[in-house]
């Protein structure tokens, strides 16, 4: 015989759901209450902005003189256009064409060159979401001397070309004084463009102007921001940018950056909190500032760090340290490669080893930046020499050209980071 029920008529059974449901609630509200709360503990610790000292902006500046200049620049479509080429359905730009811009803009050119007269620290403008920044204006000027090198390498000028190409490049070093880290970029892009600028011009150089032009360029070069410089600018810029940052409501959208998964890091950045995103950054620096100073292989092995600042600067710091070694180990390889070419015109054939160009040609033996401790590596034979950087897969490919992975957009700053490959192992120019 069954036992009787201790609830006929079922109401204790059916009211037991309701009873979870009503837990369920209760104690979800209880945790969005302890969320909020919290949130609203992290949202009103003090933070402390760290004092940044104003920018020390030389008189006269050379950057008031490149920003009047730029401001003078006309046919600037024909001169992109030229710069451009060639690109799949690019109109192409005729020497006529780019004779009379160049022509046309001897105003800009001149008010240029009165800038190299004096110490360049490009004004850094000190918000997030403002990207208007000084610098900007300055990217027609290494198309506008790019085009007059190009008129006068056709006109069969060589020596005035690789003037021009010199002008570019001291332009684009200039560009890196003053600057934080993503802006470093339009500096080391005017130098890119300006060195290639002076392969063409190479070959058209006689002995005397050769040894003239490598003068000069080692002086150039000897103005280079190291890394350290750069982390260091980038460091002030961006402490000041996020305090700036911090006065507004909606700051974590502001540091978030773009990308598609700008939602989720902001909402890490509001539970890590104003104080806590500045602590971080503070670290995150401090770390890097370290790591620049000692070999790229340091940096480039070294773990990354944790945390939502580290996960969103992290990236972007490897990518653009790498540009920036690559740029270094680039000039030195074009300064070394004329050298060669130097020595070879006065003792007949290329030396055993570097070392024999210092102190005549070179101030001191070119040191491969992608390496730990080592010169670039040099191989001479036959009346010709191999001369490259290991690049940043750290390991000698016996001069392989480097191969270069897809990218996105997004992530623009990964062009030299997963190359593969060494860099720059030329011929005689």
């Amino acid at each position: 015989m069954p036992a009787p029920s201790s609830d006929p008529s079922g109401r204790y059974a059916r009211a037991a759901p309701r009873r979870w449901l009503a837990w369920a609630v209760t104690a979800t509200l209880l945790l969005m209450a302890g969320g909020m709360s919290w949130l609203g503990w992290q949202a009103g610790r003090p933070w402390v902005a760290e004092p940044v000292a104003p920018q020390a902006l030389p008189k006269p500046n050379a950057a008031d003189f490149y920003l009047r200049a730029a401001a003078l620049v006309a046919d600037k479509g024909v001169l992109e256009r030229a710069a451009s080429q060639p690109v799949a359905g690019s109109p192409a730009v005729t020497p006529k064409e780019l004779a009379a811009a160049v022509e046309h803009n001897r105003a800009a050119l001149a008010e240029l060159r009165k800038g190299f007269a004096h110490k360049c620290v490009v004004p850094c403008a000190g918000t997030f979401w403002d990207r208007s920044d000084s610098y900007r204006q300055l990217r027609a000027l290494p198309d506008l001397l790019d085009a007059q090198s190009a008129v006068r390498v056709a006109a069969g000028d060589a020596s005035g070309a690789m003037d021009a190409a010199l002008d570019e490049l001291r332009l684009g070093i200039d560009m890196t004084h003053g600057v934080p880290l993503y802006a470093d970029e339009h500096g080391l892009a005017c130098q890119q463009q300006a060195r290639n600028q002076m392969s063409r011009c190479f070959g058209g150089l006689s002995p005397s102007d050769a040894v003239a032009v490598l003068r000069r360029l080692n002086g150039l070069l000897s103005r280079q921001v190291s890394l350290h410089e750069v982390f260091t600018q980038d460091r002030a810029w961006r402490l000041a940018a996020t305090a700036e940052a911090f006065e507004q409501a909606d700051w974590a959208y502001y540091l978030s950056w773009n990308g598609t998964t700008r939602a989720g890091r902001m909402g890490r950045l509001v539970v890590r909190g104003r104080r806590g995103v500045m602590d971080d950054l503070r670290r995150l620096y401090n770390h890097y500032l370290d790591l620049s100073s000692r070999p790229y292989p340091d940096l480039a092995t070294t773990p990354a760090l944790d945390g939502v600042v580290a996960g969103t600067l992290e990236p972007m710091f490897r990518g653009i340290a790498c540009n920036h070694v690559f740029a270094a180990a680039d000039n030195d390889l074009h300064a070394t490669s004329l050298a060669l070419w130097c020595y070879a015109n006065y003792h007949g054939d290329y030396p055993d080893r570097l070392d024999a160009l210092v102190p005549a040609f070179l101030p001191r033996v070119p040191m491969d930046p992608f390496a730990r401790s080592a010169p670039l590596t040099y191989r001479p034979g036959n009346g010709t020499f191999r001369l490259y950087s290991i690049g940043p897969d750290l390991r000698d490919d016996g001069g392989r050209r480097a191969t270069f992975q897809p990218r996105s957009d997004e992530r623009w700053w990964e062009l030299y980071l997963t190359a593969e490959g060494d860099f720059g192992c030329g011929e005689d120019p």
